[in-house]
């Protein structure tokens, strides 16, 4: 075979790829529609080209992406969320952070180059964005392409984009970041963040992230149903808040999830044990998956309630 004849080839097989990842995702997400983040809205896909790195280059192409997503019709109008395909899968945990951690950067990047604005294009190209809340683990807790909100509007810029990272590098394919084939998605963020408005949306989506996680960190044969722990969880957020109100030294809005955890992260893990305990007569199911797990109060809830970053990998903190 000659040289040109593997190079079609390689191409061919490269072309059935992404189009076997594509049908692959279009089928997962047809069966999610419900769960946050992939709705609301007609999908747009692009497959990323391999080699993409925070240069002037890359910047240039995630740009023009970025502006033909902004300007994307379809016949019942705008298109709402944006799947990346990236070249190649991602194959573990480490891998995955540091693509998306780089691809959250080049959009933002090309973001501040669109808008002409190449102080902040540079910031991002070095990491460097003012405004991004990092969690205890590093990750991103405000995943937003675009102007961050101002302190004197709730509402977000137009143009800023939500966007998760969701992987097939979990052990269970129950967990709410998994999918079958790596995939960066982005949604409106007004959109994104109006669903707080909807308090069962908000409650399901929290439940689901619960259960998933007690399934991605223990194993999916948990002694516990899901009925069970959507009837106590309600009981665990107020729990979380009483011991950040009671506990924690410095002011907490509490409606803000990211704000209470961050703030519950760095309590004494002694102290809201010893809280539970008070409350144990109203803390059943956790008090068994206490038992189950062998893990405390704090660290169990510390760990169910882990998942607001760019890409999250629920793990018990130290």
């Amino acid at each position: 075979m000659s040289v040109a004849s593997k190079v079609d080839k390689r191409q061919e097989m490269q072309c059935l790829n992404q189009e076997e990842r594509e049908l692959g995702l279009r089928a997962w997400i047809a069966r999610r529609e419900g769960v946050c983040p992939y709705a609301p809205g007609i999908a747009r896909f692009t497959h990323l080209p391999a080699g993409l790195k925070l240069d002037h280059e890359s910047v240039r192409y995630a740009a023009s992406e970025l502006g033909a997503f902004y300007k994307a019709k379809s016949k019942q109008g705008k298109v709402m969320r944006w799947m990346l395909i990236p070249a190649e899968e991602w194959v573990d945990h480490d891998t995955a952070r540091q693509q998306t951690e780089m691809l959250y950067f080049l959009f933002v990047a090309a973001y501040f180059y669109i808008e002409g604005d190449k102080k902040r294009m540079k910031a991002a190209l070095m990491g460097q964005i003012a405004g991004v809340d990092l969690g205890p683990n590093g990750e991103i807790n405000n995943p937003v392409i675009g102007k961050l909100a101002s302190a004197k509007k709730e509402a977000l810029h137009p143009r800023s984009l939500f966007c998760t990272a969701l992987a097939p590098t979990y052990s269970s394919n129950k967990f709410y970041r998994y999918a079958p084939h790596s995939l960066l998605v982005m949604v409106y963020a007004n959109d994104f963040m109006a669903k707080k408005r909807h308090v069962d949306v908000i409650s399901r989506i929290t439940h689901e992230m619960i259960c998933s996680n007690l399934m991605e960190l223990w194993g999916e044969d948990i002694d516990c149903s899901v009925e069970a722990i959507a009837a106590e969880l309600p009981y665990w957020e107020r729990l979380i808040e009483m011991a950040v109100r009671s506990i924690a030294l410095a002011k907490v809005d509490a409606g803000s999830i990211s704000q209470v955890m961050n703030a519950f992260r760095r309590l004494d893990g002694r102290h809201v044990d010893a809280l539970c305990q008070r409350e144990i007569s109203c803390l059943p199911v956790l008090a068994s998956l206490c038992a189950n797990t062998g893990q405390s109060f704090f660290v169990l809830l510390n760990s169910l309630f882990s998942g607001s970053g760019l890409y999250v990998l629920p793990k018990q903190p130290r």
